[in-house]
């Protein structure tokens, strides 16, 4: 058995120089604010030293310091709506609903807490500008901002300090010489104020709505840094007044409107499209721009060029449109709100309220009419006024797609093409869109006509896993988007018209594999709306798998078939790579013996078939050895490695295989892993 697992090592171990591909990281900040932290919460989100504020002896001064409680109603009743918990005195201090609720306890709680934090020596100072203005100049203004300030050059003096490098040149260009002067000044203290600290420490000096918007401070942006360093912080107390919030309902519209404008990105540049939407939302709910440019009413029908390209494009327009209480009645709804809240003029309320609105695609297409071709084959029109629209002289067999959910109509545009197999960009043709979406009457009338039920789309053309505006998986097969939709009626009418089940995409991914959810579901997503609809994505919605039984009837029909495919992969020479010992796969094509036997130099060493009730897995009897009594069972499982590399795993363990190639995992008792370039056709 020593021997066995001994040479098992050799002829299977992992090539010491195969590079693993490592995962780009995802970090994503959250897209929405902790209004309700407090100061002395340690915010930073780097393994970097944050700057500290207090000593620990300050932080316990601080945490037993307390002062007589002011009880506002309204503070208490927003502090028990916001938390869920019951008020009490001796709850910490919420700074966003005291600076709002109850300013005058605010600023006596920060003149006498026995020690301040950068920040809330900021704070105060700000407090002081416009509420006690009869503080300024004093001594104690004068302390408080030498000591800021003081806090403030420490850190930019460190260039290892997040941003400090550049940052101190841009301080000192707005403090002069002379920083008192300029701290004097509320104009020059809110541009001093470091807010791009906040990544690395608590900086969310909070300011009173309407002076926040009079110096265009509603919300602090920093893009200075780019990828993970872009930010937007609320800093102002406009998120307190209720009256600006909308209804639940208008709020969930504008909120999916806004995502849909989020590209989808596995790369630092997301948190930049993540600013810019939180950006976006507090401008249009807290100073919505009224002077704008007048665009046209487009409630009624506001379809664009890209609504009615494809299919898709139209099925994924409508689902954003008519999400929630939809774009006509949100236009009104928003149109109603800034009228109340603002005092806009209706006529001024409503452009800005299109505006806002507006879909995504709207801002690179064309809008289009109710006449317009494509729209009529989307939505399915009576015939005789689709054939009025139909171009003379000219095939429409790139039409066909568009009728897919209405095959009255794809009946009669099949008699006027002799092309029903009509590729678009990547090579997705009628019969596979049919079969991506059940459309049962629809593929019938396809295949009838011809349509190949083996065409593959277009291969991939990205060069890692991690790519966005390229295809992953190509070479899909109308089968193929069946399954990844869980079509079963669809499915099993392909696989009776003879749909090739031993065909591959271009991650050598199987019908079988797409059945199993193994396939990633790749389809067009966010940008697409904006850019065209022909990038590809991870579609973020359930990928379950189907009932049971139906599941079963499939997997029995596709995983047979599948087994003489995977020996021709196993099949070939191995060797260790000191090339001391070798080993070759060979597959058996005796049906009435094991499917695939292993020689050694001694002749066949092991005899390997499939297991019925695993995915890809095959239980290997080895020969015993010199000095063995008993034969050995080994396991095998091959999974693929991308497009052009196989991966086989190996264990005394079926069960662990299987968790392995499922779940693309593998468990420690994994013995050992195989790699090898495999050749495939294209």
């Amino acid at each position: 058995m020593k021997k066995l697992l001994l040479m098992l090592g050799i002829f299977f171990a992992l090539l010491k120089n195969a590079q693993a591909i490592d995962e780009k990281e995802k970090e994503m900040f959250d897209r929405f604010i902790n209004f309700t932290g407090t100061y002395e919460e340690d915010l930073h989100r780097f393994k970097q030293k944050p700057l500290v504020d207090l000593t620990k002896e300050e932080q316990k001064s601080v945490a037993d310091f307390s002062i007589e409680r002011k009880i506002n109603p309204q503070y208490i009743e927003k502090y028990e709506q916001d938390t869920k918990q019951q008020y009490s005195p001796a709850a910490k201090l919420n700074p966003w609903l005291a600076s709002y609720y109850d300013t005058a306890y605010f600023i006596e709680y920060l003149e006498k807490i026995p020690a301040r934090t950068l920040a809330q020596k900021y704070q105060l100072l700000i407090l002081w500008q416009i509420y006690k203005p009869e503080k300024v100049g004093s001594e104690e203004y004068k302390k408080i901002a030498e000591s800021a300030h003081a806090k403030t050059m420490e850190y930019l003096a460190d260039d290892d300090n997040w941003q400090a490098s550049w940052r101190r040149e841009e301080y000192e260009e707005i403090v002069q010489d002379d920083f008192q002067k300029c701290y004097a000044d509320k104009n020059c203290l809110v541009k001093a104020i470091p807010y791009w600290m906040d990544l690395r420490i608590p900086m969310k000096v909070i300011l009173p709505c309407d002076f926040a918007k009079e110096h265009n401070l509603l919300y602090y942006y920093d893009g200075a840094a780019g990828g993970s360093g872009t930010q937007a912080i609320m800093v102002s107390t406009c998120i307190a007044d209720e009256k600006y919030n909308f209804t639940p309902e208008l709020d969930a519209y504008i909120d999916n409107v806004i995502s849909e404008t989020i590209p989808y990105s596995s790369g630092s540049i997301v948190n930049v499209f993540y600013a810019n939407a939180d950006a976006h939302y507090w401008d249009i709910k807290y100073q919505p721009n009224f002077k704008i440019d007048k665009i046209a009413n487009w409630q009624e029908f506001p379809y664009t060029e890209w609504a009615v390209q494809s299919y898709y494009n139209f099925k994924k327009f409508n689902s954003v449109i008519n999400k929630g209480v939809g774009y006509k009645k949100a236009v009104d709804m928003l149109k109603d709100h800034y009228v109340k809240v603002f005092k806009a003029k209706p006529e001024q309320a409503l452009n800005a309220a299109l505006v806002t609105l507006n879909p995504p695609s709207s801002y690179d297409f064309k809008r289009i009419t109710p006449d317009n071709l494509n729209y009529l084959l989307l939505i399915g029109a009576d015939w005789e006024k689709i054939k009025e629209q139909l171009p003379e002289n000219n095939d429409i067999a790139e039409l066909l797609e568009l009728s897919i959910a209405h095959p009255q109509n794809l009946k009669q545009l099949v008699k006027l093409t002799k092309n029903v197999d009509k590729p678009n960009s990547f090579g997705k043709t009628p019969l596979q869109t049919a079969a991506q979406y059940g459309y049962f009457e629809s593929i019938k009338i396809l295949l009838d006509a011809g349509a190949d039920i083996n065409h593959q789309t277009v291969d991939s053309n990205c060069f890692s896993d991690f790519e966005i505006e390229c295809i992953h998986n190509g070479k899909r097969t109308a089968l193929m988007y069946a399954l990844q939709e869980n079509q079963y009626e669809t499915a099993k009418y392909l696989l009776e018209k003879g749909a090739d089940i031993t065909l591959t995409d271009s991650q050598e991914m199987t019908a079988l594999d797409y059945l199993m959810k193994k396939a990633p579901k790749f389809s067009t997503h966010r940008t697409g709306t904006i850019y065209g609809g022909e990038a590809n994505w991870r579609e973020p919605e359930d990928n379950e798998k189907l009932p049971t039984e139906q599941y079963d009837e499939l997997y029995k029909r596709l995983f047979f078939h599948q087994q003489p495919q995977i020996a021709d992969v196993l099949a070939g020479k191995w060797e260790s790579e000191e090339k001391e010992e070798t080993a070759v796969f060979e597959k058996n094509n005796d049906t009435d013996k094991p499917l695939l036997i292993i020689k050694n130099e001694r002749g066949v060493w092991a005899e390997c078939d499939a297991q019925e009730d695993s995915r890809n897995v095959f239980n290997c009897i080895f020969e015993p050895d010199k000095g063995d009594k008993n034969k050995f069972d080994v396991y095998f499982a091959i999974s693929h490695y991308y497009k052009d590399k196989v991966i086989i795993y190996y264990s005394l363990e079926p069960n662990v295989l299987d968790r392995c190639v499922q779940d693309d995992a593998c468990e420690p008792e994994i013995l050992a892993t195989l790699e090898r370039e495999v050749e495939h056709d294209k």
